[in-house]
């Protein structure tokens, strides 16, 4: 029923005192114990949080909010493990904003960062879940698309194109658009290739559809 002692009768008075005494005492130290308890695990949590967000920080980028060039490079490193590993296909693309240096140079650079996180807004609303998009520097973005063949990977691209090509950027009381250029490689049944060679020769299609007049994506074909 919630006793803690008792005291067979008869009893003195002093003893009972002293009884009390002793368990408001025990009591009053259970409370400060409980308080300071209270007060680690609060301190606790605040301290992974704190972990959690500096994670974060470390692992994005902070003007477009997407993953840094260092966090893909981990990301896709293991991505790329699991598709040699499991023989499924893997692909990668990088985009680059057309004529990026004219939205500067034109109406400033505070625009020109609104028009780098509209961008990745866009990439964002199509891809799928699983897709990784990171800010690869600059104006320059790099799409990580796990198991997708080359003809699912041409049709993401062709998406991510039109939709920024038909995207009306008005920033500052200035209206005007943008467009990509998109690098797609692929591999698929060809063993075992390294992060940085897939990510090569989707940069070297990325020059191509730069070269061949912008607003397209070229895939990357063996020479």
């Amino acid at each position: 029923v919630g006793g803690v002692d008792y005291i067979t009768k008869p009893f003195q008075a002093e003893e009972v005192l002293a009884r009390i005494d002793t368990h408001l005492k025990i009591r009053n130290l259970q409370q400060e114990l409980e308080l300071k308890n209270a007060v680690l695990e609060a301190e606790i949590l605040r301290r992974e949080e704190a972990e959690k967000e500096l994670t974060i920080l470390a692992a994005t980028d902070p003007l477009t909010k997407v993953f840094n060039r260092r966090h893909f490079f981990e990301f896709a490193t293991r991505e790329l493990s699991r598709a040699n590993r499991t023989k499924v296909s893997f692909s990668i693309m990088m985009a680059d904003i057309d004529h990026f240096k004219k939205v500067n140079d034109s109406y400033g650079h505070l625009i020109g960062d609104q028009v780098l996180i509209r961008f990745t807004e866009i990439c964002q609303e199509n891809l799928r879940h699983y897709d990784v998009l990171a800010r690869y520097g600059g104006e320059e973005f790099v799409i990580l698309l796990p198991e997708t063949g080359i003809h699912e990977a041409i049709e993401i691209a062709e998406r991510i194109r039109t939709k920024i090509e038909a995207a009306e950027m008005t920033f500052g009381g200035h209206e005007f658009s943008i467009t990509t250029s998109l690098g797609v490689a692929n591999i698929e049944d060809e063993g075992e290739v390294p992060l940085e060679i897939i990510l090569d020769r989707a940069d070297q299609a990325l020059y191509q559809a730069k070269q061949n007049g912008r607003n397209k994506f070229i895939v990357w074909q063996p020479k």
